[in-house]
């Protein structure tokens, strides 16, 4: 189930990427403050990151295979902002998002991952041949947030890939969370999910996956690329007024 979801996930990306052509465009935005949460054994979380507001389908419903006892749980959605700071943001127009997590019949989690596809920043035109995937990775654990109404995630380092693993050490944190979600949270945390056997559960709410890049990490690229190129001007210079 969790490799058809990702592999779907992946084809979506493609199909999106060639409907239309945008750019992953690097600009400054207002100020952006993150959600409180005190989801226990979960990293809080933090600058940069990917963000979606209110744009994330949720759905909960029980495993159709026969005979399962297990829930599912999936979020998907696109158009996201990647912060790289407080201040700093860059729209992903064609981010495509998507998570599933598996719980028993307890609501103990299982297993789960989370997969983002976009363009990598910053500014690169964005078309059918670079789309790319961002960061992929499995989840460990989760927790029931106490404060801001959600659910939090473990990322695995282990598990990462994609553009955001070159500078990943630890762990991280994903959350999903939406006033919409309180009774769900209630009935994970206390193992009541028969109320989900014949009717699942969907909601609209929003994402934010902590990535450990440094805040100005994303700029090294094009900042030693301009100096390289400056100094090798420098030096072409010197060399022709030494031959003259």
């Amino acid at each position: 189930m969790s490799r058809l979801f990702l592999m779907s996930a992946t084809r979506t990306a493609v199909s999106i990427a060639a409907l239309g052509v945008s750019a992953l465009v690097a600009g400054t935005a207002g100020a952006t403050t993150l959600p409180s949460f005190n989801a226990p054994g979960i990293s809080p979380p933090g600058f940069p990151d990917f963000l979606n507001s209110n744009n994330i389908s949720l759905n909960f419903f029980k495993d159709p295979q026969k005979n399962s006892s297990d829930y599912i749980l999936t979020a998907y959605g696109s158009s996201g902002v990647f912060n790289a700071s407080s201040t700093s943001s860059s729209s992903v127009h064609n981010e495509v998002y998507a998570m599933y997590a598996d719980f028993d019949k307890n609501g103990h989690f299982l297993s789960g991952g989370e997969t983002i596809y976009g363009c990598q920043p910053p500014g690169s035109s964005c078309n059918f041949f670079n789309i790319k995937n961002l960061y992929t990775t499995s989840f460990d654990k989760y927790s029931v947030s106490t404060s801001t109404v959600g659910l939090g995630f473990d990322t695995v380092f282990s598990s990462a890939s994609g553009w955001a693993k070159q500078f990943q050490n630890s762990n991280e944190s994903l959350y999903l969370y939406s006033a919409a979600l309180a009774t769900l949270d209630n009935n994970l945390k206390t193992g009541n999910l028969s109320g989900y056997n014949k009717n699942g559960f969907s909601a609209t709410v929003s994402e934010l996956t902590t990535v450990p890049l440094p805040a100005a990490g994303w700029l090294f690229g094009p900042a030693f690329a301009a100096m390289f190129g400056v100094m090798r001007r420098r030096s072409a210079a010197v060399l022709n007024t030494a031959s003259t």
